[in-house]
């Protein structure tokens, strides 16, 4: 008798290691889709007119009509995926450059200490990684 509740306690083992496997497996592979979801939405926003014609803009009305549009555009790209929550603000490098949210534009500083929360060595962290690698930043 306690041979046969040997194999059953075996038997039981193995089945949760097997349930306990496929969950891993399971939300390793929702955060690698969940991973590919931003990433996507990160390359259509770099890559897109409304980003072009906001660097390239000529003057300051140009500047924030095109500020209006890359907000469009991240509530389009944001509200295309409802199963994964995350945010996407983009900026450029200059210090003086908004950064833009689906519904705001903010001072960097604003953004960082109030939307963020950062400390100021996180803030004083993301300056150096813009010195290090100049161009447009989406985050």
């Amino acid at each position: 008798m306690l041979f046969f509740f040997g194999i059953i306690n075996d038997r039981m083992i193995i089945e949760r290691e097997a349930v306990l496997t496929g969950n891993i497996k399971t939300n390793m592979s929702s955060s690698q889709l969940k991973f590919e979801i931003i990433d996507n939405a990160k390359e259509t926003l770099s890559d897109s007119e409304e980003v072009t014609q906001w660097a390239d803009g000529e003057s300051l009305s140009d500047y924030y009509y095109n500020i209006v549009r890359v907000q469009k555009l991240l509530r389009v790209i944001v509200s295309r995926v409802t199963n994964v929550e995350f945010e996407l603000s983009a900026t450029y490098f200059d210090m003086n450059s908004l950064v833009v949210t689906p519904f705001a534009s903010t001072s960097k500083e604003s953004y960082f200490k109030d939307e963020l929360r950062l400390n100021q060595d996180q803030i004083e962290g993301i300056y150096n990684y813009f010195d290090r690698n100049n161009g447009f930043r989406v985050f």
